[in-house]
């Protein structure tokens, strides 16, 4: 008897349909015969980015504020977490260009209506062209929507070849490089783009304590360098999805002004690429104001969902500082994601359609107006750089001027919720995973050292076990929700920590 070879889904584990691009069951990327193990996890065939360049495709705000985020000429490109942004904003520019077209021709026709009014037949015609215009895009955009952003029909490389508006340099160098290695935020936290705080620890072990054994020796020395080469072999082989671990550094928008080498000029953006000879120089502490951390991701669900993790070691004198933070990134919003609710029109949708395009045809012809003028001003701005001399003003008269971002475009359009049981489930598997992993890797490799690692023990079981330590009864905690009827993890923290308050009284 033959054996029929059937594909299954690397996530769920699903049968697949022949010529799927994502799994029906879970949402996660297929990979054919032929694609590289690494495919999977290039941001351009992700959900997010199916997700976004469909809402700003359609979504007039979304698309707005998109455009507005890669025109922002003074704020660093903190890295996009899952979603390739040059491919959205190629989507957002191409759908600008098309609705200043067609507001260009409402507004012609309003003019021709206004001027007509004395004589009806015009009039007339022209609010018929009107709702003929009205109700050819909206069902163009639809079968548009339907036929490049459908979750079965999603292909970075079709979207590249159909929306050919290309970004200005002014524009392109908002999108953060696969290369970027440096984060400068704004505000108090540096972790911008990485999602919700998940929580984490840190404590500090005397590197030169022997083990309390009458075979012990004195300590070897400790490299950082080395313990996070160990960690990073040791998560290597846990075969996790989309794994990736890299040095990433961290500083604060207002510090960038003390260090030009990190900005080449003062009116533009902070670099996001550290080249090696700086990463050495800012590497395990050295710098006081660029901080270096490991950073761990797993991205998962076609990049709806990905874990962070940031490992941060080094040393002062004889003892070893450990700091780890656990952000967490979830799932689109719903109005994001209005992409995969839609179907094709049906003739009486078509009729339905027909009708709404002529109520709508006069307001969208004062609309378009309106815009006309607004557009105008813009472009006026443009043209004599109004805002721009503005801003290089306002940057010379302060002296420590914030280059930093507060936020991502992936992190902006986050629901801060799942969309599905098995995300949570995944997540907490991978973070608890992570955790204890890298706590594991920690004691073996400062026991080879022959360093203590009594203290480092009893420890690690505490946060594994509990999932926090606290201190002096005192917690801070972000709150997400993971669904309906799931209860926040601010609430499970706030009666953890009640409980051991109550205990310890």
């Amino acid at each position: 008897m033959a054996i029929v070879d059937m594909a299954h889904c690397n996530t769920c584990r699903a049968v697949l349909q022949e010529g799927n691009r994502f799994c029906e069951d879970c949402g996660a990327a297929v990979l054919s015969a032929a694609a590289s193990p690494g495919a999977a996890s290039e941001p351009g065939h992700s959900q997010a980015t199916r997700l976004l360049s469909a809402a700003a495709f359609s979504n007039s705000s979304v698309r707005g504020a998109i455009l507005e985020w890669i025109l922002e000429r003074n704020r660093s490109t903190p890295p996009e977490i899952g979603i390739d942004l040059e491919l959205v904003a190629r989507v957002a520019a191409y759908a600008e260009h098309r609705d200043r077209n067609h507001e260009l021709a409402l507004a012609a026709l309003a003019t021709v209506a206004a001027i007509g009014l004395v004589f009806v037949p015009i009039t007339f015609v022209a609010f018929v062209a009107a709702a003929v215009l009205v109700f050819l895009k909206r069902a163009r955009e639809r079968t548009q929507m339907l036929e490049r952003f459908d979750r079965d029909h999603f292909a970075k490389a079709d979207v590249e070849r159909l929306f050919t508006k290309e970004l200005t340099a002014r524009q392109r160098s908002a999108v953060p490089p696969a290369a970027t290695n440096l984060t400068v935020y704004s505000g108090f936290s540096p972790f911008v783009g990485m999602g919700l705080e998940m929580g984490g620890w840190s404590f500090a072990i005397a590197a030169d304590k022997p083990k309390d054994d009458f075979r012990s020796t004195s300590p070897l020395a400790v490299s950082v360098a080395e313990l996070n080469s160990a960690v990073t072999d040791r998560l290597a082989k846990l075969n996790l999805p989309d794994l990736d671990q890299r040095d990433h550094f961290f500083m604060h928008g207002a510090d960038v002004t003390e260090h030009p080498f990190l900005l080449p000029n003062k009116y533009a953006r902070p670099v996001s690429v550290l080249p090696p000879e700086l990463q050495k120089r800012c590497s395990f502490g050295n710098d006081p104001h660029v901080r270096h951390y490991r950073w761990i991701r797993v991205s998962d669900w076609a990049g709806d969902v990905a874990v962070s993790c940031f490992l941060r070691c080094y040393m002062r004198g004889p003892t070893l500082f450990v700091e780890f933070k656990r952000h967490l990134l979830t799932p689109l919003r719903d109005t994001i994601r209005k992409i995969d609710d839609l179907a094709p029109l049906s003739f009486t949708g078509i009729v339905g359609e027909a009708l709404l395009s002529v109520f709508i045809a006069p307001f969208a012809m004062l609309g378009a107006t309106l815009a006309i003028i607004a557009r105008v001003q813009k472009w006026w701005d443009e043209i004599w750089d109004i805002s721009g001399r503005e801003r290089r003003k306002a940057i010379d008269r302060t002296a420590r001027w914030d280059y930093g971002a507060t936020t991502t475009i992936r992190q902006t359009y986050a629901s801060g919720e799942y969309t599905r049981y098995f995300q949570w489930a995944d997540t907490d598997s991978y973070q608890k995973t992570l955790e204890r992993e890298i706590l594991g890797a920690l004691v073996d490799f400062l026991d080879a050292r022959g360093v203590d690692t009594s203290d480092l023990r009893e420890r690690s079981s505490t946060i594994l076990n509990n999932g926090v330590i606290v201190q002096n009864g005192d917690i801070k905690a972000g709150s997400m929700a993971v669904g309906e009827r799931a209860k926040s993890v601010q609430r499970k923290l706030t009666r953890m920590v009640k409980a051991k308050t109550r205990g310890a009284a």
